[in-house]
Order: C-alpha cells, then structure tokens, then sequence
C-alpha cells in the first residue's frame, strides 16, 4: 500500500472514530488507552489527557466487572464482541451499557482494538418499568380468574340443586343445561388467558415430544375409544411446558368435532434438509373447507375459538408454523414445521428419524 493510500485510510479511520455517535476508546495491543472520540469524554467524564495511557480496567470498568472486563479485552483480539453489562462514570456512578469491541489489523498485525459504548439507561428503565406492569397484569389476572372460578362454583351448585328439585320440567332442565354449557366456556376462556399469559415466559429447552403427548392424552377421561399412536418415541425438540397444552388443544378439538374418531396419531416427517414435521392426525369428519380460512383466527370455531388459537400463537413462540392439511371427511391433519437447529436436540431428531427409517 503507498503512503498515500495509508494516509487516506488513517484520515477516514480517523475521522469515523472522532464523529462516532457512540462512545469510542482506541487502545493499543497492551489494552492502554491512545485515544478517545468527543463522545466518550461526554460520557465519562475524562478529557483524553487525564486517561490516555491508562487502561479500561483501573478507569471505567467496576470493580465487580473486571473479570468480565478482562475476558472482553482477551475476546476483542480475536473478533467482534458485544454484551451488555455497567460501566463507571469519572464522579463514580454506574451506567448501564451495551458494549462492543473488535480488533484493528494493519498488515496483518493486531494493532490495537477499539471499544464504543452506548447508554442503555433509558431501555433499562423501560424494560424495568414493562416487567412491573407485566407482574401487575399478572397479579390481577390471577386473582380476578381466582374470584371468577369461585362464582362459577357456586352457580354451578344451584344449577345442581335445581336440576334435583325441578327434575319433571323438561323446560327448566334444558335451560339449566345451558347455563353449564355457558358456565363451561367461561371456564374455558379462563384456561385460555392462563395460557396466554404464559406463552414466552419460559426459556425454551429440549423437551421430549412423546412425554408431551402422553400427558395431554392423560388429562381425558373419555379417550377409552380413541387409539392413541404415538410414534414420537426418542424425539426432542425444542419448545416449553405448553408443548403438552398444544396437545391437550388438538385432542379436545379431535373429541368434540371429528364426531367419529377411533384413532389420533402423532409422527414426524423429514422432507426437507433443514426441516422437520411433527405430525398430528385423527380418522375424524375432518376441517369443513368453508371453516379453514379462519380456523386459528380468534374467536372463529364451535366452541370458544380460543383452542387452536392458543395452538398457533404457541407455535410462533416456539418459531414454529402450524397448519391444517386434512381432508374433508377422512380426518383433521395439523402439521407443525420446525427448524432442524445446529443444537443438540438436531441430534436426538435425526436418530429418530433412522430409527423409524428402520
């Protein structure tokens, strides 16, 4: 490279560092302190005079986070690093910040890294300030479904009472069926909004898809009928404690509205390198064609309209798509596609997949 070529490139370098809208330090192999942009004197409240030659560690870094400290100056010689963590002003106050850091390399030498830091104050606050609004909603939801299901137990005992005292009058009996069936749903709303309220909450975790299918199964007492063909010995995937309620949801809608079931099955396919089905399909009377459009729409469906609503906002959680694919008049068939991720559970897929190859 000609020395012009490499003035042009220190007077660019330079002049990127110097109008950084971040904060920016450029150090040199040794982790001292050469330089510092505008920014970062605004920032921390050093002039480049009262830091230059000192390292990042013994000014702005806590005492608490020099490990981490260390650990970033060892990694940015490596390549880009990014995390976010507290660093300390001149006058001793802790800001939060989202670091960064990467190596410079001149002619394939390491001749420095250089640092920016933003202030992620205000984020923090407002992270701070939806968790507390969140906890709130929680609270009241949780107590309002508390006081809620409490009525809905004393009504359903005078319907109780009724139904014996008044066990001629036909007319009466079939009001007070309604009222249970009312009563119900509204029990079913409630589950919904438990549900709902949980759906992110959990970190997602290598979860054994057959255990998911055996206890959504054990939750029905009326299954003595149905076959249940769980095909999904050995597979992990990734997901949440609600992978079971996805389950439960696709067995109550199976139950109520495939009117002839014998038989649910549940398997996965492989059609693709990078994904995977997991498979659920009963012998029912299957999806109407007129109902598909809406059938994971809100509100749409016979019953409350929130089960395979519930369905797919769970699959999204989990980055999962979720549709129907059955036949009208041979059966229900909800296919939900994953990716096949570079984790440990790919592992687990793929051992599943020859062992039933076999």
């Amino acid at each position: 490279m000609s020395e012009k070529a490499v003035l042009e490139c220190q007077q660019k370098f330079e002049g990127l560092f110097k109008h950084n809208p971040e904060a920016a330090a450029y150090v040199g192999p040794d982790y001292r302190i050469l330089d510092v942009n505008p920014r970062f004197v605004d920032l921390f409240g050093y002039s480049l005079k009262e830091i230059r030659g000192k390292s990042l560690l013994e000014t702005i870094v806590p005492e608490d986070r020099k490990e981490e400290g260390k650990k970033l100056d060892e990694n940015a010689k490596e390549g880009y690093v990014h995390c976010d963590t507290v660093r300390k002003r001149k006058d001793g106050s802790l800001v939060p910040m989202s670091v960064s850091a990467a190596p410079i390399i001149v002619d394939g030498k390491l001749t420095g890294s250089m640092g920016t830091y933003q202030d992620i104050s205000e984020l923090k606050k407002a992270e701070e300030a939806l968790k507390a609004s969140n906890e709130k909603l929680r609270v009241v939801g949780s107590l309002t479904r508390h006081d809620i299901r409490n009525k809905l137990a004393g009504l359903n005992g005078y319907i109780f009472l009724l139904r014996r005292k008044l066990n001629n009058d036909d007319e009466v009996l079939g009001n007070l069926k309604e009222m249970e069936l009312v009563s119900d749903q509204i029990l079913r709303i409630l589950e919904f909004l438990r549900f709902y309220e949980q759906l992110g909450a959990e970190k997602l975790t290598n979860v054994d898809v057959e255990k998911c299918v055996s206890e959504a199964a054990s939750l029905f007492s009326d299954l003595s009928k149905v076959r249940i063909v769980n095909e999904c010995h050995g597979l992990s995937v990734q997901a949440d404690s609600l992978l079971t309620q996805v389950f439960y949801n696709l067995i109550d809608n199976s139950l109520k509205h495939g009117e002839k079931v014998t038989e649910i099955k549940i398997c996965c396919r492989s059609d693709e390198p990078n994904l995977l089905d997991l498979i659920y399909e009963d012998d029912g009377v299957g999806v109407p064609e007129e109902m598909r459009a809406n059938l994971f729409k809100e509100g749409h469906g016979k019953g409350t309209g929130y089960g395979l609503y519930l369905t797919k906002k769970i699959c999204e959680t989990y980055g999962w798509k979720v549709r129907e694919t059955g036949k009208h008049g041979e059966g229900a068939r909800f296919v939900m596609t994953m990716p096949k991720a570079a984790q440990n559970h790919e592992l687990r897929i793929d051992q599943h997949l020859r062992l039933q190859d076999h």
